[in-house]
């Protein structure tokens, strides 16, 4: 995960310098454990509350078996850590961190509470996730657009939707929305990895559109009507692991091409 809890149950986003910063590099956050030399790292699951064990902090611990990737995240730690928290089975077992619900646009949650819950999280947060879905596609989406969508998604009640908790809520946006008009929108080449592949994707694959400026538009001799389009789709569960697939589309007379198409881990976000 690359998110963690402290004690008084503050969430912050897992980096180096976070966790550095909220655990004052002090028990019971460091801890030496028997019969291991270097010392242990390790906070609080924010979903279930059950001590997390946090890796590649310092040195090199764990790399991931497919991306090779050696970075900085929480892993359950099935076990009592002293001072901090103690382990609770069912509570891990339950975790959405731990064992996350597939994505599907056909289970309701009947948990009134959980999902007055999720809503109030939607309607208090409504700038962030227009920013974490602007992360999460590189794209910038007009504030206009973007918040029309958020309210269609609170209008048809779909935060019920028993794979959504507190830490997915821009993805289940994206998911459960219709494709994106990108028509007009600018791209994030900046700071984004996927909008610059976006970018260079339309740039070398599309029939229709360009990037000016890294706004989107149409190509000068195109007179037909076309349309461009960004959906999200295809959510896989890999262990602890979750991804999700984004793909832009273009067509023409009802001919639909398909110019760019990658898969990315999904992330968890904090929203108070």
């Amino acid at each position: 995960m690359n998110i963690f809890s402290i004690i008084n149950g503050d969430t912050f986003e897992l980096t180096r310098d976070n966790y550095m910063e909220a655990t004052k590099k002090q028990y019971p956050y460091y801890q030496k454990i028997k019969g291991k030399k270097s010392t242990s790292y390790f906070a609080i699951c924010p979903a279930c509350k059950n001590p997390i064990n946090i890796v590649n902090l310092i040195e090199k611990q764990y790399e991931e078996k497919k991306t090779h990737k050696i970075r900085t995240h929480g892993r359950h730690h099935k076990n009592n850590v002293k001072g901090l928290a103690i382990y609770n089975q069912q509570n891990y077992d339950n975790c959405p961190l731990h064992n996350p619900i597939a994505f599907r646009l056909n289970e309701i949650r009947n948990d009134d509470a959980f999902n007055n819950v999720l809503l109030k999280i939607i309607q208090d947060n409504n700038n962030k996730i227009i920013r974490d879905i602007r992360e999460i596609t590189g794209i910038y989406f007009k504030n206009t657009y973007l918040n029309q969508i958020i309210k269609e998604y609170i209008s048809a009640r779909n935060y019920r939707y028993t794979h959504t908790n507190k830490f997915n809520i821009p993805y289940c946006i994206l998911y459960a929305q219709q494709a994106l008009d990108l028509f007009g929108q600018k791209i994030n080449t900046d700071t984004s990895n996927i909008g610059a592949l976006i970018c260079e994707a339309i740039s070398q694959n599309s029939n229709f559109f360009t990037v000016t400026d890294n706004q989107i538009m149409k190509k000068p001799d195109i007179s037909s009507y076309v349309n461009i389009s960004l959906m999200v789709s295809h959510h896989v569960i890999r262990g602890e692991h979750q991804f999700i697939r984004i793909r832009v589309n273009e067509s023409c007379d009802n001919i639909v091409d398909t110019i760019f198409k990658r898969q990315i881990e999904m992330r968890q976000y904090i929203y108070d």
